[in-house]
């Protein structure tokens, strides 16, 4: 080996370096550009996502939903013509009085009072001629801060026991007022569900489900079934006798068939027992849980159909509770009578066209009775029911009894001896879940699908404790089997969307977002489902401070329901990405739906000093101090920050 000098040694160096150096400069200003690319195209994305959310907040503030219409629908003034006498009694039904615009000169005196468990004061008056609901926080000084003060828009109810009522807030929003009608009082009150220290006060939706059993014909919106158009408002000839459309354009045209046998028309006589209870059952059967048919929604059902097809009901295994508003199918179900015959059903009884007049309602319904049972045959003497019910054997076999609806008592359906034996506990081994609907003419990946779905909504139900005790987890080991036993061709949106909901409260967020990815771009997906995916995504991107991901969920939120805490969190993420004035729109929004929260009015100051609106700052501190001077003796609280 030649020894080198240092010189030789430095050159040598350089020029074994030199190509290096030239492939890490190189490399240097690859990165570099990847780097600027990536950041260009990252901050394209951002900005991108920025401008059509100011969009976002300016459509959800000004929405005008497009409908999805109603396809075969005629009205039930086009059957007047040619059934006026049974048209003309049925307005005299409750049926025909389910929901009704609200005239104030109908409706109860004007009143005030306070609901000591909130803290709160309503005022029923009226204004211009319209009804008008108010809420307000008594102070310690004497005054009122007003909450809301609204018009009503829809009474709930033929006044017969109660009327509740619904405001439009826009958009095909409704939502319900927390102030109800008792005429059994002769009083005003809460809304049931309302008797509470925290209720939701005038931001209760109301939902397709809850709308579709107390109006005739209601249209959805084509981006949100929770936005609706109120097409008939009460119960009307074509939810019992199908769409009429096709039956009005044959009888108009001279094609008149006597035995109906054209299938335009549905009377429900003619029906089996099954597809005539059917009928009734669509709003009258309510259990616990209910699960849509694939593919299909309730509101879908049309008469003569299977109503199982289309929604499957169960009830949870538990002592009896006693009756409710809407349970009086299971109660009849579960009576000797209808068991031991092959003819007895809901019209047996109620003749959906002709209410039954008061005077004439024992000997009607007494009349009914003989047709099976001799007059002998009551052990109880003549003598002892005359003095006791008017010798009415609906007084001792159905009598009214009290429901889950403060001061609402209804007649009990379950025929029998009363006061009724309690049910014993069965034991824990026990199916905790009691179909109601008859699932025999479903599939086997049907049955095995609604009892799934159920399985998981009672699973979610429990809350956390409950999940995590022994029972829970070996519910949501069955639960777990299932998922992982379908095959792709069974998997539905609704089981996708079971799947998120179901990693999600197990704290598997690798599986709920997969899921969640899949189920926000499926076609069928309801729009309940949506919000509750887009929610609980939103809440998790907030809290990992992911503000620009969560205000792109809670800007769809706003979108689809009516809901303060959405506009509230919107606001919040749209002033972390440095958007002020997007942040006072959606927080103005919050406080216009939620005016008793603090943590709105803070929010909104805090941006307000931010930008130097020092006196927009001032009078929402002021709004804050007499907020919490609210009188709160005897009361709980009356509202929390979201």
């Amino acid at each position: 080996m030649i020894p080198m000098n240092s010189a030789e040694a430095n050159s040598l160096r350089k020029s074994e370096w030199r190509p290096k150096l030239k492939v890490l400069f190189v490399l240097a200003v690859v990165l570099a550009a990847a780097w600027g690319c990536w950041y260009a195209s990252r901050a394209a994305r951002f900005n991108e996502a920025r401008a059509p959310l100011v969009d976002e907040i300016e459509s959800a503030l000004s929405f005008v939903p497009e409908w999805r219409p109603l396809t075969g629908y005629t009205g039930s003034q086009a059957c007047r013509t040619c059934h006026p006498e049974q048209f003309e009694t049925y307005l005299a039904t409750a049926h025909s009085r389910a929901l009704v615009e609200v005239d104030s000169a109908e409706e109860p005196a004007d009143a005030t009072f306070d609901h000591a468990r909130s803290g709160r004061r309503y005022r029923v008056s009226r204004r211009d001629g319209k009804l008008i609901h108010t809420e307000s926080l008594p102070l310690d000084d004497g005054t009122e801060f007003v909450l809301t003060s609204v018009p009503v828009r829809y009474r709930v109810g033929s006044g017969h026991f109660a009327r509740t009522y619904l405001c439009d807030a826009g958009g095909g929003l409704f939502v319900e007022s927390p102030v109800s009608w008792y005429e059994s009082v002769h009083a005003w009150g809460m809304t049931p569900g309302y008797d509470k220290p925290a209720h939701r006060s005038f931001t209760r939706q109301v939902l397709e489900n809850c709308l579709w059993c107390h109006a005739g014909l209601v249209e959805t919106s084509t981006t949100s079934h929770m936005r609706m158009r109120i097409v008939e408002n009460s119960i009307g000839c074509e939810r019992c006798h199908g769409p009429g459309e096709a039956h009005v354009a044959r009888q108009t045209a001279g094609q008149i068939v006597e035995d109906q046998a054209d299938g335009s028309i549905i009377n429900p006589q003619r029906l089996s027992r099954k597809l005539s209870e059917a009928v009734c059952q669509q709003c009258h059967l309510q259990g616990d849980i209910h699960i849509g048919g694939r593919g299909v929604r309730a509101s879908d059902y049309r008469p003569g159909q299977p109503l199982e097809e289309f929604a499957t009901v169960y009830r949870l295994r538990r002592l009896d509770k006693g009756i409710t508003v809407v349970g009086h199918v299971e109660q009849l179900a579960e009576s000797a009578c209808y068991r031991q015959s092959e003819t007895l059903t809901c019209v047996t009884c109620h003749n959906p066209h002709r209410p039954v007049a008061q005077a004439e309602a024992a000997e009607h319904y007494r009349s009914i009775c003989m047709t099976c049972h001799a007059d002998p045959g009551c052990k109880v003497p003549l003598a002892v029911r005359d003095q006791k019910t008017e010798n009415d054997c609906i007084g001792c076999h159905m009598p009214k009894s009290a429901t889950e609806v403060p001061h609402l008592a209804f007649t009990h359906h379950h025929i029998g001896i009363h006061p009724l034996q309690s049910k014993l506990a069965e034991t824990q081994d026990s199916a905790p879940l009691i179909p109601l609907s008859d699932l025999s003419g479903l599939t086997a990946a049907d049955r095995s699908r609604s009892l799934g779905l159920a399985r998981l909504q009672m699973f979610l139900g429990q809350g956390e404790e409950r999940q995590r005790s022994a029972a829970g987890q070996a519910l949501g080991q069955q639960i777990e089997e299932w998922l992982q036993s379908l095959s792709p061709q069974e998997i539905d949106v609704e089981i996708e969307f079971a799947r998120f909901a179901f990693n999600f409260a197990r704290g598997d967020r690798w599986g709920a977002e997969l899921s969640a990815s899949r189920t926000l771009v499926h076609p069928d997906l309801r729009s309940e489902e949506e919000a509750f995916v887009l929610e609980r995504l939103g809440m998790h991107e907030l809290n990992q401070k992911q503000f620009a991901d969560a205000r792109g969920r809670f800007g769809k939120l706003a979108r689809l329901r009516c809901n303060g805490q959405d506009w509230y969190y919107l606001g919040i993420c749209e002033d972390k990405c440095g958007r002020s004035e997007a942040a006072l729109q959606a927080l103005e929004k919050a406080r216009e739906l939620e005016p008793a929260v603090v943590g709105i009015y803070e929010a909104l100051a805090g941006i307000r000093h931010a930008r130097k609106e020092f006196d927009a700052e001032r009078r929402l501190r002021e709004d804050i101090a007499r907020l919490q001077r609210r009188v709160t003796s005897g009361s709980g609280p009356v509202s929390v920050s979201p």
